[in-house]
């Protein structure tokens, strides 16, 4: 778990670096453009915002599938505009590609972590369950235990044991 957290710490520092770096860009190509010098100070601020809402959505426990995948898009769509506008941005080519890199390395960090969670809540999941199942018999349920031959039986519904019908016309035809 503590690398799961140095992950997440690395990755906003990305994020911040790449924030940075893209504010000073986009305002300078804003102001370039000739666009009035408060929106040209606004408008970076509010890509990036647009940004960390989209990583919060996506680290947050709880987001319907739904809402994950759209902050996905929204993400990666904001990050080619960003890339867009950075690259645009610089005078030489050199210029262009480290002011475009900063956005890739920060998709890229992002991308990372994302995995990283999907992979760590997994583990947490089977580690609940197995705790809960801990908490229920008070021990930990061994290959020995499962076999003994004074565990009760396990309780069975009253109501009546009735398949679909699709189910029981497969038991009737053999398919």
């Amino acid at each position: 778990m503590l690398n799961i957290r140095i992950i997440r710490i690395l990755s906003l520092l990305i994020m911040v670096a790449a924030a940075s770096v893209s504010y000073q860009t986009q305002r300078h190509l804003f102001l370039d453009w000739k666009v009035d010098s408060f929106t040209a100070a606004v408008a970076p601020i509010a890509i990036d915002l647009l940004a960390i809402i989209c990583t919060l959505a996506i680290h947050t426990e709880g987001v319907a599938r739904k809402g994950v995948r759209t902050a996905v898009f929204v993400l990666v769509v904001t990050g080619t505009g960003s890339v867009a506008a950075n690259w645009v941005a610089g005078e030489t080519l050199g210029s262009k590609i480290v002011h475009a890199a900063m956005v890739v390395l920060y998709l890229m960090a992002e991308w990372v972590a994302s995995q990283v969670k999907v992979s760590a809540a997994r583990t947490n999941t089977v580690v609940r369950q197995v705790q809960a199942v801990e908490q229920t018999t008070g021990t930990e349920v061994t290959a020995d235990d499962a076999m003994a031959d004074d565990l009760p039986e396990a309780p069975t519904s009253p109501g009546p044991q009735r398949y679909s019908e699709r189910h029981e016309r497969r038991l009737r035809t053999g398919r």
